[in-house]
């Protein structure tokens, strides 16, 4: 790809905002902040973690230092990317290779009107820039350039883009109602608490007493194992209020004003209360389609949908979370069918042709659940003894009639380039994605399918997360699974080259850019 000639003046090259480095330090210190002020005001935890405080410091006067050396010009296709100050790299990024953009602002951000912006290819290690802050203005500039692939002064600041979803404060709590993400922010709440000692606070050793009392007044009429069965109930419904508010919190947090556009190329998401996320990526570089529902959200008409995104990066939890995936956290059905039609209609649920599992595929599963059941159910045998009999022949039914609902719902499709596969009873599963996109076929078997004469096909994508759902199709028959898998390759080898080319593009971390070492 040809690009434009880098002028000799330094003046062409544009720095990060003035107060970069406020950033870049209070980034790199935010981990340390509040082990810091424990162990300095409170007297808790080890004096050796003033270490790592000590080199966390250092880090940031190097993050700090590395900010000061960073400088960028926006050329006609492509950016050009220097950094360093005493070991110098010169990196030359075509817009065509720009995955992923993925734009964070906190409140100190919106405060000062800058923005963080980061810009990913398909394959690598890291990302291919990371501007650490920008002004507002400027990152919109950047991502308006790459969203057209080129910088033309004679065209349209910016493409047309179409709102295809948008969030309102009623569809936010729903959203919070039918999501239990809270619990993870009470198991949290817990372990600090554990950490720090707060145990031995009088204000919350009052609020136990009084939590106490109450399960006391409610359960003083029964004795022995019932009052211990009763408490338990009473504090699991506690807990699940409590889970609930703290879900619809999160979902405020998270999803407050939440909008889905696209130019026809690219889809953007933006949304957040205190921090706003923006992210965008190409239309075809969307890996795989995800939707889901519950059976709480089917009694209330909605569902949700995300999609993986093409790329080699290991992303913590935050960053992975900004990234462009929930393309619709809640929505009907209808406009879920929608969204997915504008993206790839042939991706659309209904013309999917669905095929069983094996038959004996509940056993499978009923088994599975069974011993966990059991071993789980553990502790309350020795604490309930006979009490918990009851207990374990309503989980045994339970996992019955799971297992039966799972095997009755799960089945994959393979028709017209697409593999899909779904899964779940009460709540429910489909994953969905282009043969084209496949980066490997897997059959395989475990001591337990080849007796019961079983197998597992699995597709892997450039996208497939390591901690999410796996596009693998489990309890086939072994013939159904070879079957499936003569499918699958014949489709494959029925692709034209660029077809089988496109997912493998930037699979070496720069082979998306060309890079020089000054």
């Amino acid at each position: 790809m040809a690009s434009d000639p880098i002028p000799a003046g330094a003046a062409t090259l544009r720095r990060l905002h003035p107060f970069s480095w406020l950033f870049v330090l209070l980034t790199r210190l935010r981990p340390i902040v509040l082990p810091l002020l424990v162990l300095l005001f409170l007297g808790q935890g080890e004096w050796w973690e003033l270490f790592i405080v000590a080199g966390a410091v250092g880090y940031a006067l190097y993050s700090l230092i590395y900010s000061i050396g960073f400088r960028y010009r926006i050329g006609t296709d492509e950016l050009l990317v220097k950094e360093g100050i005493f070991s110098r790299t010169e990196r030359h990024i075509p817009y065509a290779r720009i995955q992923n953009i993925v734009r964070r602002r906190n409140p100190l951000h919106r405060i000062f009107g800058v923005a963080e912006l980061r810009l990913e290819s398909a394959g690598g290690t890291s990302p291919e820039a990371v501007m650490n802050v920008i002004t507002l203005a400027a990152a919109e500039e950047l991502e308006a350039v790459l969203r057209s692939g080129h910088n033309d002064a004679a065209a349209p600041a910016d493409a047309a883009t179409h709102p295809l979803h948008a969030l309102s404060p009623a569809e936010v709590l729903r959203l919070g109602l039918l999501r239990n993400r809270g619990g993870v922010l009470i198991g949290a709440m817990f372990a600090a608490a554990w950490q720090f000692g707060a145990w031995e606070s009088m204000s919350v050793r009052d609020a136990v007493r009084t939590v106490g009392g109450w399960l006391f007044a409610g359960t003083q009429s029964f004795t022995g194992p019932l009052a211990m069965f009763f408490s338990i109930v009473a504090l699991s419904l506690l807990l699940y209020v409590a889970i609930k508010l703290f879900s619809i919190a999160m979902a405020f947090l998270e999803f407050h004003g939440f909008q889905l556009r696209s130019d026809g190329s690219r889809v953007a998401t933006e949304g957040g209360l205190l921090t706003r996320h923006a992210a965008s990526a190409r239309v075809e570089k969307i890996q795989r389609l995800v939707t889901g529902d519950s059976w709480l959200s089917r009694r209330l008409g909605r569902r949700w949908l995300s999609c993986e995104v093409a790329s080699g990066l290991q992303l913590d939890d935050e960053n992975r979370s900004s990234r462009l995936q929930w393309l619709a956290p809640i929505g009907t059905p209808a406009k879920i069918d929608e969204i997915v039609a504008v993206l790839d209609a042939g991706l659309v649920l209904h013309q999917q042709q669905w095929q069983p599992l094996h038959p004996r595929a509940w056993r499978r599963v009923a088994k599975t659940g069974a011993l966990m059941w059991t071993l789980g159910t553990l502790p309350a045998w020795y604490l309930l003894g006979l009490y918990a009999v009851p207990v374990w022949l309503a989980l045994m039914v339970v996992n019955y009639f799971g297992a039966r609902g799972w095997a009755r719902f799960a089945a994959y499709s393979c028709h017209d380039g697409v593999f899909a596969y779904r899964s779940g009873w009460l709540s429910r599963e489909w994953l969905l994605t282009r043969i084209a996109k496949g980066q490997g076929i897997e059959l395989s078997s475990s001591p337990f399918d080849r007796r019961a004469g079983m197998a597992k096909v699995e597709l892997d994508t450039a996208g497939a997360s390591q901690i999410g759902s796996r596009l693998q199709v489990p309890y086939l028959g072994q013939a159904q699974a070879r079957a499936l898998m003569a499918a699958l390759r014949s489709q494959i080898d029925a692709l034209p080259l660029p077809a089988l080319a496109a997912p493998s593009e930037g699979t070496d971390g720069r082979l998306a850019s060309r890079q020089l070492h000054l």
